[in-house]
């Protein structure tokens, strides 16, 4: 009998502890200018669903003065970002050097005026960027000015989460830092044609 009772007397332990780990709440592993994030208003991708929704969550919080988080799941881990932006309302326009951005649409990069590639070259492309340091007119000239444009369909908002995912982790392990500038915006779509050999070469 004290056999089973301590068989039991285990189960239960070991079933409070199963419960109390699945309740716990995952860390968010933060990126972007996370000095702002006592201004932060979360906003969880699950509960949009179109880009053009998300765009608009967006802009309606940097115009109460307020700083939006996008917080999403990939493979079991909780990241946020703090988006590169203002409100639409006061945004002013200014010079910004396309050699300092990349744009990413659903899943391709576009590079420097007419250059396309597929994602999967998105790791050689934003290394040749974020580690010219001026050495190379075309490529951007410092991490500081460093600016990501994300674009998705419509119908592939559920593909975000991955392409962030992709982008932070690439992000921080060139840089060995979090403080990654990612706009999310709405760029006309473009004929993807071969990516031209000799910008291919340079990477």
């Amino acid at each position: 009998m004290k056999k089973y009772y301590f068989l039991f007397s285990f189960l239960a332990v070991l079933l409070s502890f199963l419960s109390c780990e699945k309740s716990k709440p995952l860390k968010i592993n933060g990126y972007g200018n996370l000095k702002k994030d006592s201004l932060s208003v979360a906003l969880n991708l699950e509960d949009f669903s179109s880009f053009n929704e998300l765009l608009n969550k967006i802009d309606s919080v940097f115009c109460t003065d307020s700083v939006p988080k996008i917080v999403f799941e990939n493979k079991g881990e909780l990241k946020s970002i703090i988006p590169y932006g203002a409100c639409s309302q006061i945004r002013k326009p200014f010079l910004l050097k396309l050699k300092n951005t990349i744009q990413i649409s659903n899943d391709s990069i576009f590079k420097y005026y007419d250059y396309l590639f597929p994602l999967d070259s998105l790791k050689i492309i934003m290394r040749k960027d974020l580690l010219n340091n001026e050495e190379d007119e075309r490529y951007c000239q410092s991490p500081k000015k460093y600016l990501i444009w994300v674009h998705v369909d419509e119908e592939n908002l559920q593909d975000l989460s991955k392409t962030l995912d992709v982008l932070t982790e690439i992000y921080e392990e060139i840089m060995n830092d979090k403080n990654i500038q990612i706009e999310f915006d709405i760029f006309d779509k473009v004929p993807i044609p071969p990516p031209p050999p000799q910008l291919l070469s340079d990477f």
